[in-house]
């Protein structure tokens, strides 16, 4: 009863918002137009068309660029109240989440589960997918403070990144020094149970620039006990979570810096994952996943002409995943310490023969290590496949090539590119694409295909329990039409459809190859189609959204990765909705609010291979932000409450193993105080 009543009285309230801001838009907006630029007001603007890099390397339009685009800026994430990648994702149509093993957290794309190498997530153009699985674990695993903006591709990105972007790509852009001007803190304390405090945490930024010099530093540090309620494995067996039974604690560090055409970014990220959620009989305390992630990058660029700009570089990223493990299956207690590094040498280069033609092309060659111990097998962990013998190091090798060219015209453009990739295990991969794009300021039109794979990773291939060392890799073929119009000066409407088609997905399931019966393994066929579409309401202080999403697994689909009835894909919704709305009350006080509305879904709740209902879920989130400038020294205060309903959204595995849905935390309130130094 209590989740009937919320979500009844969630669309009562959603109705009465939407129709109180139409209402105020319609009769007040423009007498406020005339005087907020006096007031010094600074809500953004949607109407704006922001320039992004992930698409093309180089600086554009997002109406330009060969990909559906998305972009989130700081005052969006300031607005919202995010606390991690979660909440600004769900911001964006077409994703949604799902849990793994270990309490692990990862994120779906139009209907797709990303978790494992098919997206590739970056901070300022470094990786943060690990080298052991290209998985990335999203449950409070970025710091948010220092973000500049976020550039999201919905769509293939294999052409110019290779192997990880074959369904997604995620930047995240921090500021540079001349962005910061000096240094700032942030504190901030939260509660789901309302007894204790279980987030604290506290962010900073430092950075200054000169004439030919920029640096910029950013750390976050973050204890976050998350989830309570009485949880159940995958044998039946209940247990009652307190607030500190599942932690997620956090500590990272980016650094970036020039000096005239030299460049360094550098990350430092420690995430402990602690839970009483195992592999298979699934509550045991002692389970724990320690995640240590570093690398360092330096570039140069090197200007041949003012027309030809090369930048060779180096990249070195260090992975050490540590996994303590108590009762597991196959029921028994073990230790997993892996350590892999990556070493890549790469080149990129831009020719402009033109204002309209942009020609980018480079080259990449990189070597994957990857060492690990096990407690239940001294002899090493993984299998060499040229020679068969186990031993404690697993290498692989590969190298690639791209080339990229774009043409501009007043009202369109076309961009053509290839990347190929050589892998030393599965052999080579083409992935072409091509785009083209119509428009003015009134409208704007995209017709888009690319091709994309997913490579399989050092522990899918070498690993002596699960690995396989004849996994091919995925490919991906995916068209996208995309149609944007400005209705007015406050209005635009964006729209696409699209249909993704993966040969050979990868899967871990049932194998004939490993000792333990279960393994990484290739199907036949993974793929989705659907729309998403966005409508965008701006004025100068007052903006809000309302954005939906469709999927539908095609009929060919393996069953793996569908529900019993075969009529959307496992744990996922087939309809999402999101809306928001952020208003700038005066000066000072900004107010914000979002809702999320995710449809019905099914998950494996037992040991059948049979997938039973889930309850479709409102996230409701709200948000009061007030912010003092003057005398050289700025501060904020932002008080936020997410999951008003206490819904406790339910992380589902999206395929059919031994893994329990992990219900999240509930209602949660957060108070933030940050200060300008």
């Amino acid at each position: 009863m209590k989740h009937k009543l919320s979500r009844y009285l969630s669309i009562v309230l959603t109705l009465i918002l939407l129709s109180v801001v139409v209402a105020f838009a319609a009769t007040g907006a423009e007498e406020r137009l005339q005087t907020e630029n006096d007031e010094g007001l600074e809500m953004l603007l949607f109407m704006d068309v922001p320039e992004v890099t992930v698409s093309t390397r180089f600086e554009e339009k997002a109406t330009r660029v060969p990909n559906i685009i998305s972009v989130i800026t700081e005052q969006e994430i300031k607005d919202m109240g995010a606390r991690d990648l979660i909440d600004v994702l769900r911001t964006v149509p077409g994703f949604n989440f799902g849990a793994d093993i270990d309490s692990l957290l990862g994120v779906s794309l139009r209907g797709i589960w990303i978790f494992e190498s098919r997206a590739l997530f970056m901070i300022n153009g470094q990786r943060q997918n690990d080298i052991v699985f290209g998985l990335l674990n999203v449950g409070n695993r970025f710091s948010l403070h220092g973000i500049k903006r976020i550039e999201i591709v919905r769509g293939p990105g294999s052409a110019i990144y290779g192997g990880m972007a074959e369904v997604a790509v995620v930047n995240i852009i921090t500021k540079n020094g001349a962005d910061i001007g000096g240094g700032d803190v942030e504190a901030h304390v939260g509660t789901f149970e309302g007894k204790e405090l279980n987030q604290k945490g506290i962010e900073g930024s430092f950075g200054k620039s000169g004439q030919d010099w920029d640096y910029a530093l950013h750390f976050g540090y973050k204890l976050n006990d998350w989830a309570r309620g009485e949880h159940s494995d995958i044998l039946g067996t209940t247990l009652k979570i307190n607030g500190n039974d599942i932690d997620r604690d956090l500590f990272s560090f980016v650094g970036q810096g020039h000096y005239k055409d030299f460049q360094v970014n550098t990350f430092v990220n420690t995430h402990k994952n602690f839970a009483p959620d195992g592999f298979f009989s699934a509550y045991d305390p002692s389970e724990e996943w320690d995640n240590l992630q570093w690398a360092t990058q330096f570039k140069n660029d090197f200007s041949v002409n003012e027309n030809f700009k090369i930048t060779p570089g180096y990249n070195f990223q260090w992975d050490e995943v540590d996994i303590n493990k108590g009762i597991q299956f196959p029921l028994e207690p073990r230790d997993l310490d892996r350590h892999a590094e990556e070493n890549k040498l790469f080149v990129d280069a831009i020719m402009s023969f033109s204002e309209n033609n942009n020609l980018v092309f480079g080259s990449e060659y990189v070597r994957s290590t990857i060492q690990g111990t096990d407690s239940n097998n001294s002899s090493g962990r993984y299998r060499d496949f040229d020679t068969l013998e186990i031993t404690d190091e697993f290498s692989l090798n590969k190298w690639a090539a791209y080339i990229q060219d774009t043409f501009k015209w007043e009202t369109s453009s076309f961009t053509v590119g290839v990347r190929y990739d050589n892998h030393e295990q599965f052999g080579n991969s083409l992935s072409p694409r091509a785009g083209i794009t119509f428009g003015d300021e009134q409208y704007n039109l995209k017709i888009l295909y690319g091709e994309s794979f997913k490579e399989p990773m050092l522990e899918n291939i070498g690993s002596i329990d699960f690995g396989n060392p004849n996994l091919e890799a995925e490919e991906a073929k995916t068209y996208e039409i995309e149609a944007e119009y400005k209705l007015s000066n406050h209005i635009k409407l964006k729209s696409n459809i699209f249909k993704i088609q993966i040969d050979t997905p990868i899967i871990f399931g049932v194998s004939t190859v490993t000792p333990t019966g279960l393994g990484y393994v290739n199907l036949d066929k993974l793929s989705s189609n659907g729309f998403e579409s966005e409508l965008l309401f701006e004025f100068e202080t007052l903006y809000y959204y309302l954005k939906y999403s469709y999927n539908d697994p095609v009929g060919n689909t393996d069953g793996a990765f569908l529900t019993t009835d075969e009529d959307q894909f496992l744990s996922f919704p087939n309809h999402n909705v999101n809306g928001g709305i952020n208003y700038q009350l005066t000066q000072n006080v900004f107010l914000g609010s979002t809702l999320n509305y995710i449809g019905k879904r099914e998950s494996q709740q037992s040991l059948d291979i049979v997938s039973l209902p889930l309850d479709e879920t409102f996230l409701w989130n709200a948000n009061i932000q007030y912010k003092s400038a003057g005398n050289g020294q700025d501060f904020s205060i932002t008080f936020s409450v997410h999951d008003i309903l206490d819904e406790q959204f339910v992380f589902a595995q999206p395929y059919y193993g031994v893994k329990r849905e992990l219900i999240g935390p509930g209602r949660n309130y957060t108070l933030r105080f940050g200060i300008k130094i």
